[in-house]
């Protein structure tokens, strides 16, 4: 096997490749040798002339310490390039609220695969298949998933209205908003999430009351206020 001129890159067609590899999500990679040289593999069978098994890769190729050190560093290299791009995810959160396991049947969440972006990434995204596979950052998903959700919030949102406004001449507006036709989930969130906040904060306001010492109890159990 030839140890020279290889190409390796860190696509999103090797990622894929890896987790198909490992039955791994590439989220929950970590730098040791058990999925490093899987991954090195799945790098140079993405983007080369590359027919050899995984076995027969380890057996041969990755048995040159030399060659083998070689490719770690440039591994190492391109992990810590992508990886500062990675660490500003700001719609992570979005994507993995997307994939979470069903909560009857386990609080587990269920893993996200690379491979289970890539329709989404096209289909709705608009964006070249090959661009995607070859050429796209890992740490680029996030931002162009973020996109899809926020123009699907809004036709839904545009629906919603239009439905509302079609109503408006056999309904009582006073009684009948426009949120009671239907209540997205993200509103639902909103929600949830301002009143957890309201909570907190009256919480806050009551113990700084308590330990203000403006209320006094006396032996009596009267209540008395200063």
């Amino acid at each position: 096997m030839e140890k020279l001129n290889y190409t390796l890159k860190l696509n999103i067609k090797s990622i894929v490749l890896y987790e198909r590899l490992t039955q791994n999500p590439f989220a929950s990679f970590t730098p040791t040798i058990e999925n490093v040289l899987p991954l090195l593999y799945c790098m140079l069978a993405a983007n080369n002339e590359f027919t050899s098994s995984y076995e027969e890769t380890v057996e041969y190729l990755f048995s040159d310490e030399k060659f083998l050190s070689d490719l770690t560093i440039k591994l190492e290299s391109l992990l810590k390039f992508q990886g500062q791009f990675s660490n500003a995810t700001f719609y992570k959160e979005e994507i993995e609220e997307e994939y979470k396991e069903d909560k009857n049947k386990s609080n587990e969440e269920k893993p996200i695969f690379i491979s289970q972006l890539i329709p989404i990434l096209v289909s709705d995204c608009g964006l070249d298949i090959n661009y995607v596979l070859e050429d796209m950052h890992y740490s680029e998903i996030d931002i162009y998933i973020h996109y899809r959700d926020e123009k699907n919030k809004s036709s839904m949102e545009d629906k919603r209205f239009w439905t509302y406004l079609s109503m408006l001449p056999h309904i009582d507006s006073k009684k009948c908003k426009m949120e009671n036709l239907i209540e997205f989930p993200w509103e639902k969130d909103k929600k949830k999430k301002e009143g957890l906040k309201t909570i907190e904060r009256d919480k806050e306001k009551f113990l700084e009351f308590m330990k203000s010492g403006a209320l006094k109890i006396d032996n009596n159990n009267n209540t008395d206020n200063t």
